[in-house]
Parts: C-alpha cells; structure tokens; sequence
C-alpha cells in the first residue's frame, strides 16, 4: 500500500511539472524580442538608459489599453529610481530627514518631470498566454512590454539643468552628480 501511494505522489508531481505556460500568439508572429524580460526594469546600453515597462491583462483587453498602460508602468519606473535616489542620497547627507520628506519629493519631482518629457517609448510588444490560476485552472493573459529610452548623456544634462534651475545646495548638487553617476553604471549591461 505504502508503494502504491508513493507511486501516485511521484505521478502527480511529474504531472504538475509538465504544467508550464504557453504561448498563444504574438504581436506580428514574432519570436519575443530580448529586451522584453521582466529580469530588469532599468538597464544602460549603447549610451541609453533604458526603461522596461509591463502590464498584464485579461486576454480580451485591448492591446491599444495595455501599451498605454506599459508606457506608463515605463515611466512610473523611471520616476520610482528617481524619487528612490534622491531619497537615498538626501538621507545620507542627512537633508530632508526632519522635513517628512518633503525635500525628496520637491527634487525628484522636478527631475522626474524633466525626464519624463525626453523619455521616448521606443519599442512595444505584446504576447497572449496560457497560463494557470492559483488552483490549477487554465487562464488567458495578455502581456504588454514598453520600451522607453533616454541618452544617458541626456540624462545627465538635465539632472545638471534641473538641479542649477532649483538653486541647490553646491554640495548637495555634487553629491547627488555623483550618486546618479554610479547608479547608472550598476545599470550598465554586459
């Protein structure tokens, strides 16, 4: 009896293990461009900072709905590393720590909005999928992938622009140069 139920236990964990996601269709019949992984959301290639957007739906949203909603997801990305830098750098310098962050949201949204006007969506993708539910039942999904891109050289310009615009402490200036300067190197791909 004790084989028996080891039998069926091992059965059905070779049978759960089969269970995988399937692709359905894609955009243009295309195989799934490399840049569209969820591995990453910022990465610095070929001189660009680049920015992944995604967005799941339900398998009959409209694919229009879903890039709109990447290309924000791409740009709430940028401007979540932005707000969490400045944050990070402040708190170091120990600015803006007794001002219930006020300092950080007045900075990050200032560059945000910046960039944000450069950032260009440069590429989208999209793909519907078998997958499953948490109880094992099949579901349809559709998954939407923004790229957005900005120089880096671009970038670093308008984080200068902004931050003389805003009369910012010198030191602060620098530190903040140069916190943003390394960040973007620790995006760099290999």
């Amino acid at each position: 009896m004790n084989n028996l139920i080891l039998y069926f236990c091992a059965l059905s964990l070779v049978s759960c293990s089969s269970i995988s996601e399937k692709t359905i269709s894609r955009m243009d019949d295309a195989s799934k461009p490399a840049w569209a992984t969820q591995e990453k959301a910022l990465t610095v290639k070929d001189g660009k900072l680049m920015i992944l957007g995604f967005q799941e739906l339900d398998v009959d949203a409209k694919i229009s709905a879903a890039f709109r909603l990447s290309d924000n997801s791409a740009r709430g990305e940028l401007s979540k590393m932005i707000q969490t830098q400045f944050s990070s750098i402040l708190q170091n310098l120990e600015e803006g720590v007794t001002d219930g962050g006020g300092l950080t949201r007045n900075y990050s949204s200032e560059v945000s909005k910046t960039m944000l006007a450069e950032l260009k969506i440069t590429n989208r993708f999209w793909e519907k999928v078998q997958t499953f539910g948490n109880d094992g039942e099949k579901v349809y999904r559709l998954r939407a992938y923004s790229l957005a891109e900005i120089p880096e050289a671009k970038f670093k310009a308008l984080m200068r622009e902004t931050l003389d615009k805003d009369k910012i402490d010198p030191e602060v200036k620098k530190q903040v140069l140069n916190h943003f300067e390394g960040e973007i190197k620790q995006f760099q791909s290999h």
